[in-house]
């Protein structure tokens, strides 16, 4: 699964990382190599207000792409213009708490959650269940060998 993220609703959204915090961004990054790593997804995702506008060398890397933007409505632009280009529909998930980015996402019948909802996926604590491993069943010979060696 690809995954096209608002970087600054997602990190709202989240307990562990504050807005005002300088590091937000990279904290986020590193959340999500996680969240890459455990589900072999890939995330691209767009912060704004950046004084510089470009693919972030130093935080992009492996399942995560960063991208930064100018101006405080950036991010939306970039990913409003970016779904419009995506051709594997079924292959994309848009994550963001605005609106009209969600509703745009669903008219281009494009996959889309809301930042919260993203959110939880990101803490180990609250994956989902087709995340999470699922235990070994036991077979039946097990009561038969816990016989022979209880002896």
């Amino acid at each position: 699964m690809r995954y096209l993220v608002d970087g600054h609703n997602l990190i709202g959204a989240l307990p562990q990382i504050e807005l005002a915090d300088p590091n937000d961004e990279a904290k986020l990054v590193v959340l999500l190599r996680k969240f890459c790593n455990r589900t072999s997804s890939k995330v691209h995702v767009v912060f704004d207000g950046a004084l510089v506008a470009g693919v972030s060398r130093g935080l992009s890397g492996g399942p995560v792409a960063v991208q930064f933007t100018s101006g405080p409505q950036g991010a939306d632009r970039a990913i409003l213009k970016r779904m419009t280009r995506i051709k594997d529909k079924g292959a994309w998930t848009i994550v963001s708490s605005d609106r009209r980015i969600l509703d745009q996402a669903e008219r281009l019948k494009l996959g889309h959650t809301s930042s919260a909802e993203f959110a939880s996926r990101l803490d180990d604590k609250h994956r989902s269940e087709e995340e999470q491993e699922k235990p070994t069943p036991i077979g039946d010979d097990v009561d038969y060998w816990l016989e022979q060696f209880d002896s």
